[in-house]
């Protein structure tokens, strides 16, 4: 059951476990991710999910629905939750890259799926790259302090180093200054 108080983890737990009871597959993305990994990093409006398994929208909204969510737009909300759901698209990707591989988390609500901490942390480096978004590398190295012994730091640096900035000439500064960081694992806030 979905409150007011649920935490990011057992309102996924719930839905992701409505969802599969259903045959949909979903996989926590975006900065959700990272707060799925380190709650303390940041708690966001929006839980993102994307649905490997393909999207099943009839499906998808009678499952929400019967949690006690409306669709509004592109989203769902409910009065008895903390956050709203956004269902972002089928393959998680970062960039041009899909993920394929997730990491299963378990809470008192059930099982649920989301991105690697590594792929999480490479998602919102390169939300800043690409969309000069300042607050998600914020959240990228606060997650790389907060959990800086889990990360796999070579993991990072070649997600990292997959990244095409070719031509753009601030996105080689930033990813420049970004892969020292990372790899000599001195964030800054």
């Amino acid at each position: 059951m979905i409150t007011a108080t649920s935490s990011l983890r057992d309102v996924v737990a719930t839905i992701a476990n409505a969802l599969a009871a259903r045959g949909i597959c979903v996989v926590v993305v975006g900065a959700s991710a990272i707060t799925a990994h380190a709650h303390r990093v940041h708690t966001p409006q929006t839980i993102d999910f994307a649905v490997p398994s393909g999207m099943q929208p009839e499906a998808i909204e009678e499952t929400l629905r019967a949690l006690g969510f409306t669709k509004n737009g592109r989203r769902y909300t409910s009065s008895a939750s903390p956050f709203d759901i956004e269902f972002v698209g089928e393959m998680p990707r970062i960039r041009n890259h899909t993920v394929t591989e997730y990491e299963t988390i378990e809470t008192s609500s059930g099982p649920f799926q989301t991105l690697r901490i590594e792929d999480a942390v490479a998602d919102r480096i390169a939300a800043y790259l690409y969309a000069h978004d300042s607050h998600s590398l914020h959240l990228a190295e606060r997650t790389l302090e907060q959990l800086n012994v889990q990360i796999d730091r070579w993991e990072l640096k070649k997600l990292i180093d997959s990244f095409d900035v070719h031509g753009d000439r601030a996105a080689t500064r930033r990813l420049t200054d970004l892969r020292e960081r990372i790899w000599l694992g001195k964030s800054q806030t």
